[in-house]
C-alpha cells in the first residue's frame, strides 16, 4: 500500500460549505452534486449533513440556525465551536464557480473511494484460503456499489427543475418533433415521442414472442435511418446471434437459413448488399455479460458490426 495522504480538497470543502451558508442558490447547487460522504474533513461532513437534513425538513438555513442545530446534536464543540462554522464563511471569495468547486470535491472523494476499494481487494486477494472466484465476485460487487454511489443524484431544486419544465412545455407546439431517438415505428413514436433519457424502457413478453427482434430492429432503425450511434449490450445472446437476427431482418431472408448456412447464391448477394448497411453504420454490440455490471465496454465481448460480418457470410 502507498504511504501517502489520500486525495483531498480541504480548502475547497471549506469554501463550498461557506458559500452554502451565505447563499441559498449555492445551497441548491451543491446539494445536487455532493453528499456528506464526499467530504474528507469530518467537521465539514458533519456540517454538510446537518444542512442537508435541515433542507429535507424545509428548515431555514443560515449561519445561526446551522450552529444551533449542531449544538442541539451535541457536535458543535467537537468540530471547533461556533467560531469554526463562522470562519468557513470567510473562505468564500465568490460563489461564481461553486459547481466547479463541488465537482472537484467529489472527484477527490471518488479517488479516495477507489483507493479504499482497491486496498480491500488486495487484502482479500492475498488470503490463500479464499476461493479466487469468490474474491472476484466480491470485487465486482464492491465496484458496482461504488459506481452506484458515484452516480447517485443529490437533492434536486424543485424551483429550478419546475421552471425548466414550464419553459419547455410549449416549445414543440407547432413542429411536433420527436424529443428522443426514434424507434422507426410511427405508432410507437407518437406515443413515446422517441426514446428519451432518463427513461428506462422495459420490453416484456413471454418467451419466443420477439422481444430481442424488436429491440434489435429499433437499434437498427436508429443507426441506419436516423444516423444515431447505438451500442447493444447483450446478456444472453452472442454477437453472432444478434447479427444473424439483424441480417435476417434487413435482408428479409429467413433466420433459419442464415443459421444453417442454407442461403442461396441470389440470397447471398442480397445479404451482402443489405448487410453492408449494418457494417458501415458504426453499430457496436457487446456480449460480455456480467462484465457490463462494471461499466466495461472494452476488450472482451465488444465488436463492431464490420468485424463480425464474416460470421454470417455463408456459402450457398
Amino acid at each position: 500500500m502507498i504511504d501517502q495522504p489520500q486525495p483531498n480538497e480541504r480548502e475547497l470543502e471549506a469554501a463550498v460549505i461557506g458559500a452554502m451558508l451565505l447563499e441559498k442558490d449555492s445551497l441548491y447547487k451543491v446539494l445536487r452534486i455532493l453528499t456528506y460522504k464526499c467530504f474528507y474533513v469530518e467537521a465539514h461532513a458533519l456540517i454538510f449533513k446537518t444542512m442537508s437534513d435541515m433542507f429535507k425538513n424545509s428548515e431555514h438555513i443560515d449561519l445561526l440556525t446551522v450552529s444551533q442545530k449542531l449544538r442541539a446534536k451535541g457536535v458543535l464543540e467537537k468540530i471547533g465551536g461556533a467560531y469554526f462554522v463562522t470562519d468557513l464563511t470567510t473562505r468564500v471569495n465568490s460563489s461564481a464557480h461553486i459547481e466547479t468547486h463541488a465537482a472537484l470535491v467529489k472527484e477527490a472523494w471518488i479517488k479516495r473511494s477507489i483507493i479504499d476499494t482497491a486496498n480491500r481487494t488486495l487484502q482479500q486477494a492475498y488470503k490463500l484460503d479464499v476461493d479466487a472466484l469468490d474474491t472476484l465476485d466480491k470485487v465486482i460487487g464492491d465496484f458496482n456499489k461504488l459506481v452506484s454511489e458515484i452516480h447517485q443524484g443529490g437533492i434536486a431544486d424543485l424551483k429550478e427543475v419546475g421552471y425548466a419544465i414550464i419553459e419547455k412545455s410549449g416549445h414543440n407546439l407547432t413542429e411536433h418533433k420527436l424529443l428522443g431517438v426514434p424507434s422507426g415505428m410511427i405508432a410507437l413514436d407518437s406515443f413515446t415521442s422517441g426514446w428519451k433519457a432518463p427513461d428506462l424502457i422495459v420490453i416484456a413478453a413471454r418467451p419466443s414472442m420477439g422481444k430481442t427482434a424488436f429491440v434489435l430492429q429499433c437499434a437498427l432503425n436508429a443507426v441506419t435511418r436516423f444516423r444515431k450511434k447505438v451500442a447493444v449490450f447483450s446478456l444472453e445472446m452472442s454477437v453472432e446471434q444478434c447479427l444473424q437476427r439483424l441480417f435476417s431482418s434487413i435482408s428479409q431472408i429467413e433466420l433459419s437459413k442464415i443459421i444453417k448456412g442454407q442461403v442461396t447464391a441470389q440470397e447471398q448477394t442480397a445479404l451482402e448488399a443489405k448487410g453492408s448497411e449494418i457494417i458501415d453504420s458504426g453499430l457496436v454490440i457487446d456480449d460480455a455479460g456480467g462484465h457490463l455490471l462494471l461499466g466495461q465496454s472494452k476488450g472482451h465481448g465488444k465488436y463492431s458490426a464490420s468485424r463480425c460480418f464474416s460470421t454470417a457470410n455463408y456459402q450457398s
